[in-house]
């Protein structure tokens, strides 16, 4: 199939834009429909309304990735860094990269300016797409024209042709649709709740750099958030999952990529089998979390570092290698760690060039780069610079609050309590309490992922669903130095590859007990894994390891149905699509007392026992999207609003209950379970918590009017005759 290229507006509008569009949109619908019906067995009633939410929340996360690969490869092209030789594959991959990244610098302005509107995103995405697609030399989809006629008919049978095509289209369609299905429910993940959605909605209200030092959260790089608000403000909030399961999609086709350019098309297939058998990359894709992003930006990253060793005269792929870098700063934190062991890299290659007499980036380069991985997702950590004196705050410098009758004096929080906890005397309540949760409570938590013990007598504290795991054929990357291919560009680009990845895996999985935090590193494993294998083709070696990559697989599709089955599906159509009646079944990672506690509460203002103007001070929660009224969560370790109150008040709770109350602060949401957990899985210090668990409560006891006690939660109005009015 082949549109003629002549002159005609509507030919050309057809070839270059409305046809990788509507390949966008069958794609998904295709793969949302063979999955909700080969998974029809598993479900009970109401199955079609789902799908519908899932067709309804793909296609609009298709539509706008493929406007903004559209838009990315014409800029690419226009800048020379890609071109109609680049690889088809890589090329539409640096297109969604690059469109990625002018999307945010222009949502970045939008919600700067409170212009994140509905019809100001809409027209500016039609009309970007609509340049883009007409100015762009090459089209970004090519069509190209098949050549069966030069085989002899019988060659390949039709039959078989059509056949393979259909078990493997059904096959996938099995092993995805429970988590097809996933991606058309409401979020239920604790971390999207406290987080990412809500970020999303600060930039919709026009609040993008955060001023107040006790909401820590806001101040994280919000790159994917941005992207987020803006498919809400267009009225698909059911896109938000379903765009970031295209993304952990791309995962494979970066790994596939990159595995191309270390072997050939085997080793990239190689790449994919293993790349889909790590389960925790599956679970970013059902949620609104951002880990699959940074993972594909990290991959991409490689994936120009590696082109780039091959032709390092020519400073194109360096460039790409530069923008996908700074995208992954935009996504997270953790991507300007892995971005200065890529600044290692590149400077220990040039040296190396120069050294060698050979030609290198120029300076003029190198700079470029710098100023591509810092525009524009650099401004995130410039704001924190600027607003708190730390750009990872509060990663470095710890959390701080500010007094008013101190004046431009940072305090740290650290020290908020230490004092008063030092002068208590032994029989104070609060130091009884102190000596009374330090003998009860011991921390259990892991530190980090090399507790390889721990790691296998508890997996539970490493995960946060249950098969939050990874493939042990990742294993098989530890063999790469012994299994480097013969050219020596690939035999180079593997050996950074190999070294990038295991130096970021020690930084980081040194520092954390999640998995999911080192899931780029993961990919990377994948891809070097597939080498090892592909290295040696031994037709018995491969059948062999052909034979566990797809007993992976088919051990990950019994735990994803069980999981689906425990979120209940059918709950959410037979609710009419209402997410709270949901989650009060269901809960945030199973966990139902907040959405009951927000569905009371939510009743008692419609009953008028609540005023609608209320503001609740959430004390251990944070989880109050749903919630009819305002509330200022806290979800710190260490009561960290509660213990700000405190300390300007000088401990005296008649002066806390008149600050609370000048605030606007009407009602406390207490959560006593969430610091439970903290104290046993967790590594504080007991006695400052203590002492701000033991002021609330008294404080609540005595100077607040009880509204409900439900699911361990307790809330109180803050009486007017407390707070002396």
């Amino acid at each position: 199939m082949r549109f003629p290229s002549t002159g005609n507006f509507e030919l050309i509008w057809l070839r270059r834009l409305a046809l990788p569009t509507l390949v966008a949109f069958y794609t998904a619908a295709l793969g949302v429909v063979i999955g909700s019906g080969t998974g029809l067995f598993a479900a009970e009633t109401g199955m079609g309304l789902v799908a519908s939410l899932a067709l309804e929340g793909h296609l609009a996360a298709a539509i706008f990735l493929t406007a903004q690969a559209i838009v990315g490869d014409c800029v690419l092209q226009r800048l020379g860094w890609t071109h109609r030789d680049t690889p088809q594959l890589e090329r539409i991959l640096f297109a969604v990269v690059a469109g990625f990244v002018l999307s945010d610098a222009v949502l970045m302005l939008f919600a700067v300016f409170d212009v994140l509107s509905p019809l100001v995103i809409s027209i500016t995405l039609l009309l970007a797409t609509a340049a883009s697609a007409w100015g762009t030399p090459a089209p970004l989809f090519r069509l190209r024209r098949d050549k069966r006629e030069d085989l002899p008919m019988d060659a390949i049978p039709t039959m078989v042709v059509w056949g393979s095509g259909l078990v493997v289209l059904l096959g996938a369609g099995y092993w995805l649709w429970p988590l097809l299905v996933q991606t058309a429910l409401p979020n239920s993940d604790w971390d999207s709740a406290l987080y990412h959605l809500p970020l999303a909605e600060r930039y919709l209200a026009g609040m993008v750099w955060n001023s107040d030092p006790l909401f820590s959260a806001n101040s994280f790089p919000g790159g994917v958030s941005l992207h987020y608000a803006a498919l809400m403000s267009i009225g698909f909030e059911s896109a938000v999952i379903p765009y970031n399961f295209l993304f952990v999609l791309l995962n494979l086709a970066a790994a596939y990529a990159l595995g191309s350019r270390l072997g050939d098309k085997r080793t990239g297939a190689w790449a994919v089998l293993i790349a889909s058998g790590i389960h925790v990359l599956w679970q970013q894709g059902v949620d609104p979390r951002i880990d699959g992003f940074l993972s594909f930006f990290i991959a991409m990253a490689m994936l120009g570092f590696v082109a780039w060793l091959r032709a390092s005269a020519n400073p194109n792929a360096l460039y790409l290698t530069a923008v996908a870098l700074g995208a992954a700063l935009g996504a997270k934190y953790t991507g300007l760690y892995i971005a200065f062991a890529f600044a290692a890299a590149v400077a220990v290659w040039t040296l190396w060039q120069r050294r060698s007499r050979s030609d290198g980036p120029s300076l003029r380069a190198l700079a470029m780069c710098v100023a591509l991985v810092l525009v524009p997702n650099g401004i995130w950590y410039g704001s924190n610079v600027a607003l708190h004196g730390d750009p990872l705050f509060p990663m470095l410098r710890g959390d701080y609050y500010e007094d008013a009758s101190r004046p431009g004096e940072r305090i740290a929080m650290t020290g908020a309590l230490d004092e008063y906890v030092a002068a208590l005397p032994a029989y104070a309540p609060e130091r009884q309490r102190a000596r009374a949760l330090e003998g009860m409570f011991k921390a259990e938590a892991p530190s980090n992922l090399f507790n390889l013990v721990d790691v296998h007598e508890r997996p539970r504290a490493y995960a946060t669903k249950p098969n939050h795991f990874a493939s042990p054929l990742l294993l098989l990357f530890a063999l790469l130095p012994f299994c480097l291919p013969k050219e020596r560009d690939k035999r180079l680009g593997a050996v950074f590859l190999w070294s990038l990845a295991t130096v970021c895996f020690v930084g980081l999985g040194s520092q954390t007990n999640l998995l999911r935090y080192v899931l780029p590193m993961l990919v990377l494993f994948a891809v070097a894994s597939g080498v090892v294998i592909d290295r040696i083709r031994h037709p018995a070696w491969q059948v062999f390891w052909l034979f566990c990559g797809i007993s992976v697989l088919a051990s990950h599709h019994p735990a994803e149905t069980l999981q689906l089955k425990r979120l209940q599906p059918e709950l959410y159509a037979s609710s009419d699509a209402n997410p709270l009646a949901w989650l009060e079944r269901v809960g945030y990672n199973y966990t139902p007392a907040m959405p009951i506690v927000v569905a009371r509460i939510n009743r008692e203002i419609e009953a008028g026992a609540i005023a609608p103007s209320s503001l609740i001070l959430m004390a251990g929660e944070g989880k109050g999207r749903l919630l009819q009224c305002d509330f200022l969560p806290d979800l710190s370790w260490f009561l960290q609003r509660w213990t700000v109150e405190l300390a300007r008040a000088d401990h005296a709770q008649d002066r806390v209950a008149r600050s609370l109350r000048e605030q606007g602060v009407t009602h406390i949401l207490y959560n006593p379970a969430y610091f439970r957990w903290v104290l046993t899985n967790t590594k504080i210090p007991v006695p400052p918590l203590a002492v701000a668990m033991e002021q609330i409560e008294t404080f609540m006891r005595d100077r607040g009017k009880p509204v409900f006690d439900l699911a361990g939660m307790r809330l109180v109005e803050i009486s007017s005759a407390a707070s002396g009015q």
